[in-house]
C-alpha cells in the first residue's frame, strides 16, 4: 500500500510535499551556516550507516525546529534531518544514539534524493499513522547495529 498509495493519499502528500520542503530548504541553509561539523568519530558513524558525503554534515543543536505543515509537528521530535543538516534539541545534545539515527536519515535523503524522501515520509505517515514507519524503523535499526546498544523506545 505504501509503494502505491490511493489517489486521496497522493493529492494529499502533492498538496503538502511543497510546504515540507520549503521548510525543509530553509531550515537545512541556517543549520548549515550555524551547525558544527561532524568529529572524527562522528564521521566514521556516518560511514557505517551509509552517509557518503559527512563533511557536508552540520549538527545544530536548537530548541527552534522549523515550521509545522499541516498534519505534520515537529514539536516532540528530538532530532530532525533537513538534508546534510541535524537539528538536535539541546535536552538530547550529547546523545549518540539520536545523532547516528539522524546521520541515517541523511543517508536516506542521499539514497533517494530530497523531494523522494520528503514525499515517501509524508505518505508512510498517513498511511501508517500511529506506527513506527519503515524510514524510521531502518534508521532505528542501523543507529542500533553501529553503536552495539538499544535506542530508547520510540512513542509512535
Amino acid at each position: 500500500m505504501v509503494a502505491s498509495p490511493p489517489p486521496e493519499v497522493l493529492a494529499r502528500i502533492d498538496a503538502q510535499a511543497p510546504a515540507f520542503l520549503a521548510a525543509m530548504n530553509a531550515a537545512e541553509a541556517v543549520a548549515l551556516g550555524q551547525g558544527r561539523p561532524l568529529t572524527a568519530a562522528e564521521t566514521a558513524q556516518a560511514r557505517a550507516v551509509g552517509v557518503q558525503r559527512p563533511e557536508m554534515v552540520r549538527v545544530w543543536v536548537t530548541s527552534k525546529f522549523p515550521g509545522d505543515t499541516p498534519g505534520f509537528s515537529f514539536r516532540q521530535v528530538g532530532g530532525l534531518t533537513t538534508g546534510y543538516a541535524i537539528h538536535v534539541r539541546p535536552k538530547l545534545a550529547d546523545a549518540p544514539w539520536l545523532l547516528v539515527h539522524e546521520l541515517r536519515h541523511v543517508a536516506q535523503i542521499e539514497e533517494m534524493g530530497r523531494e523522494p524522501f520528503v514525499r515517501r515520509y509524508l505518505t508512510e505517515q498517513i498511511l501508517l499513522k500511529g506506527q513506527l514507519i519503515p524510514l524510521e524503523r531502518d534508521a532505528i535499526a542501523r543507529s542500533e547495529a553501529v553503536l552495539g546498544e538499544s535506542s530508547p523506545d520510540y512513542a509512535f
